[in-house]
C-alpha cells in the first residue's frame, strides 16, 4: 500500500457538484489509467468523509472519479474492526 499527502486540491465539475479533496491517504491498487484510492474528500461543502474509488486524468488532463463510496469516521473504524475479525478467523483456520 502506497501512502501519500497531497495538498488540498477543490475542483468543480459539471451541475455545480463540487468536491476537495484534503487528504490522499493511500493507493489501494491500479486497473488500466485509473488508481483505487483511499481518500480523505468533501463532497458539495459537507462534512469530509472517507472516499474509496477509483481515480484517474481525462484526456483534457481533468482529474476524473468513478463509482465508489464514502465513509464517515464511524463507519470506515467498523469496516477495519470488520477486516481485522476477520483476519483472525482465516489465521485460527490455517493453523489448525
Amino acid at each position: 500500500m502506497q501512502i501519500k499527502t497531497t495538498n488540498t486540491q477543490a475542483k468543480e465539475t459539471k451541475d455545480d457538484f463540487q468536491y476537495e479533496v484534503l487528504e490522499d491517504i493511500a493507493t489501494l491498487g491500479k486497473r488500466g489509467k485509473y488508481e483505487l484510492k483511499l481518500r480523505y474528500v468533501s463532497f458539495n461543502g459537507k462534512d469530509p468523509r472517507y472516499d474509496i474509488r477509483p481515480w484517474g486524468v481525462d484526456d483534457d488532463g481533468n482529474e476524473k472519479m468513478l463509482k465508489g463510496i464514502s465513509l464517515s469516521g464511524e463507519e470506515l473504524q467498523a469496516l477495519k474492526d470488520i477486516l481485522n475479525a476477520g483476519d483472525k478467523k482465516a489465521t485460527r483456520k490455517k493453523t489448525a
